[in-house]
C-alpha cells in the first residue's frame, strides 16, 4: 500500500536554474538586444592552440549547461545567445591536444570545479572577450602493488586506466612497467581511481582481476612530480557451466545481482557463456550474489534462479570470496508457451478482435498472486504470444485492452474481472492457447451535491471534514466567478482544509451553514472585494467569530500569485503546474492533481509570448524542481514554454477532457490504487473548484465529465485505473442521470453496455 505522504514528481533543479539565471528564450525580433555573448582562444601553457570544446554554464547551477562551441583550429571560440547572468567556462581538450592527459578538463582558471573558478558577466548586448590559458596536470608517479589474484596474473603484466571522478570514460591507459612502477600524467584532481585488468586481451581484458581503488595526493605544481603507491584487492569472480534438456544451439547470458542490491547498483554485472555453456565473469566485490539465467526464446528455455528455481524468492545465494573463482553449475529446461487471442462484443453483437498487453502470474501458496513472471503483447487481429518461456505448470492471465474503441472494458483476468474469479490455465510443453472475451465495465455510482452551487461546496466540505473537527482555516471563494477561485482548491488541500463558495453580495445559506458547523479559527477569503464584498467578509466573522483575512491582487494573476506565495513554503515545492487564467477548464484539470502532490496552481496569461517577470519571480522564490503546464499552445503559448529552456513539461490533450486525463495519467504513481473514482462538470467551473480537497482526502485523481455523458478517453482513465464506483460532485443539472450510469459519449464499442449495481 502506498504511504500517505505526497508523491511528487522531481525533474531536478535545473528548472530553478532556469528560472534564477533568467534563461528564456524571448521573441525573435527582441533576441539580439536582450542576449550577449562570450568570445576567446583558448592556449596551452606554451601558447599552443587548444583544440576540444568550451561549454558555458550558468554559476551557482552547475546543471544548467546554456551554451558550447567547438574550438577552432586557432582554438578560438564564440558563445551566444546568452541572456544577461555571470557565468563560468569550461574546456575539455581533445586528445591530440592533450597527448597523455597533460592538459585536463578544467574550468577557468584551472581548477576542476564551478564553485572554485572565476566567471565572466554577460550584459544584454555585450560581446565579451575572455581568453583561456589551460593549467597542466601534475604527473603521479609511483609503484603498483596488487593481492594475488583468483588465476595467478602479476601485477607486472596489468594495465592501469585512469577514470576522472565524474566520468565513466577512462582519461588513459597505461602498461605498468618493470617491478610494477607506473606513471600516470594529466590529472589536477586529488583523488583519481584506478582499474587494474590482465594485459591478455584473449583471455581475461573483459574483467579486472582486481577491484578498483584510488589514491589521494596534495595539491601540486603544474607538470610536477607527485609520488603515490597504488595497492589494488584481489576480486572474486563466480563461473560455471550451463546444461540444458534441448537440443538447440547457445545459451542464455548469466546475470549476477548482489544480494541487497538496488537497480543500479555498480556490484550487479552480466556475462556470456562461451558454445560450449562455460562462463567466468570476474571483478566482484566479496559478498552474496543471486545469479540468474533468463528466458531465452532463442534457445527454448525458462527463466531459472540458481541453483534451480523459477521466482527469485527460490534463489539461494552464491558467496564471492576475494581471489577466488566459486564454481556453480547450472541445469536449464525447455519452457512451455502461452498465446490466445482477444474479442469484444461490439454495439452490433458481433465478436470483434482487440490487442492487449497480458501479465502471467502464478498462486502462491496462500492462493494470492505472485509477482508477474511473464508478459505478452497482442495486435490487431487480437493474437497475443507470450513474449517470455515458462516452466510447466499453472499460471492466470490478466488482459488489459490498448486498443483505440477497447478502452472503456477494464483490465480483467481470463474467468473474471478480479483474481479470485480467474480460471487457472495450465502449461504444458508445447504451446497452450486461450480465448477470452472481455466483459464490459460494471459502475456503481453515488452523488455529493446540493440544490445549487453552494450547496455543493457544502455538501463536499461535510464529506472531507467530518462532525466535531474544526479546522485552522477555510478557504472562501467567489461561487459567480472563477477567476480568483481557481488557485484556491489547491491552497485549501495544502492546508488541509476545504474551500466554501459564495455571491459577491450576500453569503449563501447553506455556505453560513456550513461555516458555521466547521467553525475554523480563520476564514480565508480569495479575491477582491469586488468578487466578494466587506459585508460577506463580516458576516462571515460574525458566524465564526474567526479572524479573516483577505488575499487579493490587482487582478486574477496577482492574485493567484499571492495565494501560492502565501500557502507554499519557499524553496520545498518539488513542482509547480501553471495554467491560463483566461478559461477555467485546465486549472480544473490541474487542481486534483495538485492537490494530492501538495504543489501550487498558478495562472498566467497563457497568450503572452514569454512568461511574466512576476511569474518567474514567483518560481525562483518556491524553487520547484519541475515546471507542468496545462493546456496546450492554444491555452498556454509555446513562447511561454520555450521562456523554460526545455525545462517545462506541457500535458495536453485534444480537448479538456484528454487534457485532464493526460495530467491524471502522468501523475498515476502519486494516487492510491483505487476502486472508486471522482467525477466533476468541466463544462462548468464552479463545482470543480471546490473538490481538490476532496482529492485529497480520498487520494484519487479528479476526472473531467461532459454534463449528458462521460467522454471516452475519460471513461478509459477511469477503467484503466479500476474506478469502477464513481463519486460525481454536484447536482444533476452538472451531471445528469446518464452520467450516473456511466453512460459513455458516442464511440465504437461503448453505446448501452455500462449498467450500474446501484442506483
Amino acid at each position: 500500500m502506498l504511504d500517505d505522504r505526497p508523491r511528487r514528481i522531481v525533474v531536478g533543479l535545473a528548472a530553478l536554474a532556469a528560472i534564477v539565471a533568467g534563461i528564456s528564450m524571448p521573441a525573435a525580433a527582441h533576441a539580439a538586444a536582450a542576449t550577449g555573448a562570450v568570445h576567446g582562444i583558448v592556449t596551452g601553457a606554451h601558447g599552443e592552440p587548444i583544440h576540444g570544446w568550451v561549454t558555458v554554464r550558468s554559476r551557482d547551477f552547475p546543471d544548467s549547461e546554456v551554451g558550447s562551441a567547438i574550438l577552432g583550429s586557432d582554438g578560438s571560440f564564440a558563445v551566444t545567445g546568452l541572456v544577461p547572468s555571470v557565468y563560468a567556462i569550461s574546456v575539455r581538450p581533445d586528445d591530440a591536444s592533450s597527448p597523455n592527459g597533460t592538459y585536463p578538463g578544467q574550468y577557468l582558471g584551472g581548477v576542476k570545479d564551478l564553485a572554485s573558478s572565476r566567471t565572466v558577466t554577460v550584459a544584454a548586448g555585450s560581446n565579451v572577450d575572455q581568453d583561456v590559458r589551460l593549467v597542466a596536470g601534475v604527473h603521479l608517479v609511483g609503484t603498483l602493488s596488487a593481492d594475488p589474484s583468483a588465476h595467478g596474473v602479476s601485477p607486472a603484466d596489468a594495465t592501469v586506466r585512469s577514470f576522472n571522478p565524474s566520468s565513466s570514460s577512462p582519461a588513459a591507459t597505461w602498461d605498468v612497467g618493470a617491478g610494477g612502477s607506473v606513471t600516470v600524467t594529466g590529472t589536477t584532481y586529488r583523488s583519481a581511481p584506478f582499474l587494474a585488468g590482465h594485459a591478455d586481451s584473449a583471455t581475461f581484458s573483459a574483467y579486472p582481476e582486481w577491484l578498483p581503488t584510488s589514491v589521494s595526493y596534495p595539491a601540486s605544481a603544474p607538470g610536477s612530480d607527485v609520488f603515490a603507491d597504488v595497492h589494488f584487492s584481489a576480486a572474486g569472480w563466480i563461473s560455471g557451466t550451463i546444461t540444458k534438456d534441448v537440443d538447440t544451439p547457445g545459451f542464455p547470458d548469466v546475470y549476477i545481482y548482489a544480494v541487497g542490491g538496488w537497480a543500479g547498483d555498480p556490484r550487479n554485472t552480466s556475462g556470456s557463456p562461451d558454445a560450449s555453456g562455460h562462463f567466468a565473469i570476474g571483478g566482484l566485490t566479496p559478498g552474496a550474489y543471486t545469479v540468474e539465467f533468463p528466458a531465452s526464446p532463442s534457445v527454448d528455455t525458462y527463466t531459472s534462479f540458481w541453483p534451480n528455481a523459477q521466482h527469485l524468492s527460490g534463489a539461494q545465494p552464491v558467496t564471492v570470496t576475494p581471489g577466488t573463482s566459486t564454481e556453480i553449475t547450472a541445469e536449464l529446461h525447455v519452457g512451455a508457451r502461452l498465446d490466445g487471442s482477444v474479442s469484444i462484443i461490439g454495439w452490433d453483437g458481433s465478436h470483434r478482435p482487440v490487442a492487449t498487453s497480458v501479465e502471467i502470474y502464478s498462486r502462491n501458496d496462500d492462493g494470492s498472486l505472485s509477482d508477474p513472471i511473464g508478459w505478452g503483447v497482442g495486435d490487431y487481429t487480437g493474437s497475443w504470444h507470450a513474449s517470455t518461456l515458462l516452466a510447466p505448470g499453472d499460471y492466470v492471465e490478466r488482459f488489459t485492452p490498448v486498443s483505440a474503441g477497447a478502452g472503456t472494458f477494464p483490465p480483467q483476468f481470463l474467468g473474471g474481472l478480479t483474481a479470485s474469479e480467474a480460471t487457472t490455465v495450465h502449461a504444458s510443453l508445447g504451446t497452450t492457447t486461450t480465448e477470452l472475451v472481455l466483459k464490459p465495465a460494471v459502475f456503481s455510482s453515488t452523488r455529493l451535491g446540493g440544490a445549487d452551487r453552494y450547496a455543493t461546496a457544502a455538501a463536499v466540505a461535510d464529506a472531507v471534514i467530518p462532525a466535531g473537527q474544526h479546522p485552522a482555516v477555510v478557504y472562501l471563494a467567489s461561487g459567480e466567478n472563477f477567476a480568483d477561485s481557481l488557485s484556491a482548491g489547491p491552497a485549501a488541500a495544502f492546508d488541509h482544509t476545504v474551500v466554501l463558495t459564495t455571491r459577491a453580495a450576500t453569503l449563501p445559506a447553506s455556505t453560513a451553514a456550513e461555516l458555521a458547523r466547521l467553525h475554523p479559527s480563520e476564514v480565508r477569503i480569495v479575491g477582491g472585494l469586488g468578487a466578494i464584498s466587506a459585508f460577506v467578509a463580516a458576516r462571515a466573522g460574525a458566524l465564526t467569530h474567526a479572524k479573516v483575512t483577505r488575499i487579493a491582487g490587482a487582478d486574477r494573476y496577482e492574485t493567484s500569485r499571492k495565494l501560492a506565495q502565501a500557502v507554499f513554503p519557499l524553496d520545498a515545492s518539488a513542482s509547480a503546474l501553471l495554467a491560463t487564467g483566461r478559461d477555467y477548464p485546465d486549472a480544473l484539470a490541474a487542481g486534483g492533481v495538485a492537490a494530492v502532490t501538495q504543489e501550487p496552481v498558478i495562472l498566467i496569461d497563457g497568450r503572452a509570448a514569454i512568461v511574466d517577470a512576476a511569474t518567474r519571480r514567483l518560481l525562483a522564490a518556491l524553487s520547484p524542481g519541475a515546471i507542468q503546464l496545462v493546456g496546450g499552445t492554444g491555452a498556454i503559448s509555446a513562447g511561454i514554454e520555450a521562456s523554460f529552456n526545455g525545462y517545462a513539461v506541457r500535458y495536453a490533450g485534444a480537448d479538456r477532457y484528454a487534457t485532464a486525463t493526460a495530467l491524471n495519467d502522468a501523475h498515476s504513481s502519486s494516487f492510491d490504487p483505487q476502486t472508486r473514482a471522482t467525477v466533476v462538470s468541466g463544462a462548468t467551473f464552479a463545482d470543480a473548484t471546490v473538490v481538490a480537497p476532496l482529492a485529497l482526502a480520498r487520494h484519487t485523481p479528479i476526472e473531467l465529465s461532459a454534463p449528458t455523458c462521460i467522454p471516452v478517453v475519460t471513461m478509459s482513465s477511469i477503467i484503466a485505473t479500476d474506478g469502477l464506483a464513481l463519486t460525481l460532485v454536484g447536482g444533476p443539472g452538472a451531471l445528469n442521470a446518464d452520467v450516473a450510469k456511466a453512460h459513455a459519449c458516442s464511440g465504437p464499442y461503448q453505446t448501452g453496455i455500462y449498467d450500474p449495481t446501484s442506483p
